[in-house]
């Protein structure tokens, strides 16, 4: 139930967003970490809220886990830098773990 309530708050975060904004898409590294579990590291491709710099923005994800760990699927939080870089902090569904990101988006 805890799941569930937390992805609808996230799904309202992303439909809540401005109008001007311009979302885009983000390919990246992921490092799923925490839960008495090693850290899985795979590569990600998620949906950024706006492409301005300096901003906090919301951010959806796919991951695919390296060494056979599977997909997963994630909603978050993200930093968009100066310098075309993404670092987001999400959660994954699936595993039930943070994630931390960094990808590479074309942010003005």
């Amino acid at each position: 139930m805890r799941d569930l309530k937390a992805s609808t708050a996230m799904l309202a975060i992303l439909l809540a967003t401005p109008s001007f904004a311009e979302p885009t898409v983000a390919l990246g590294l992921s490092v799923s970490f925490g839960g008495g579990s090693p850290a899985r590291t795979g590569i990600s491709a998620r949906l950024l809220s706006d492409n301005q710099s300096d901003q906090m923005v919301a951010t959806g994800g796919v991951t695919y886990f390296f060494g056979g760990g599977g997909f997963g699927a994630d909603l978050g939080l993200a930093y968009n830098l100066r310098n075309g870089i993404s670092a987001g902090l999400s959660y994954e569904f699936i595993s039930k773990r943070p994630l931390f990101s960094l990808s590479a988006a074309n942010i003005c």
